[in-house]
């Protein structure tokens, strides 16, 4: 069993922007291979998207005061593995260490969670996250903590 350490932050969009921005370069990059012969904007992306990313399946089960989320990685190494959390999102992706596609997926919990207290383990071939709910007045104060 490893623990994966949790990286905290008030918004995941920064990463996503840069998923974004290297899916727009490929998607150009196809345009250009093809001369520019003809435009199919959006095949370019999902193709370049497919050949960028890996977007694991997840499995989320609510509980009544937290969330479990699970996602099979089949990584040989579970420091290829980075997780971001805020209070309403947890953004799993692979970092340098990963060869292959980037892992990215992204998680929207339903209710407020508290980031500090969300723990990750790598078994068995599977990223375990328990996310403990929080309730609104605590949140507040999470929020003012982190500048949201």
């Amino acid at each position: 069993m490893s623990t994966i350490p949790i990286r905290i932050g008030s918004t995941i969009l920064d990463e996503i922007e840069k998923v974004y921005d290297d899916i727009t370069n490929r998607a150009y990059e196809r345009f250009l291979e093809r001369r520019g012969t003809y435009t199919l904007d959006i095949e370019d992306w999902l193709e370049a998207e497919r050949q960028l990313l890996w977007k694991p399946e997840i499995e989320m089960i609510e509980k009544p005061d937290l969330f479990v989320v699970r996602v099979v990685l089949d990584l040989p190494d579970p420091a290829s593995v980075d997780v971001l959390a805020t209070a309403k999102d947890v953004l799993i992706q692979s970092n340098g260490k990963h060869s292959g596609p980037r892992i990215f997926r992204a998680v929207h919990f339903p209710m407020p969670v508290d980031p500090l207290q969300l723990q990750g383990t790598y078994v068995h071939n599977k990223l375990t996250l328990i996310a403990p709910k929080i309730q609104t007045r605590k949140l507040s104060a999470i929020s003012v903590c982190q500048g949201v």
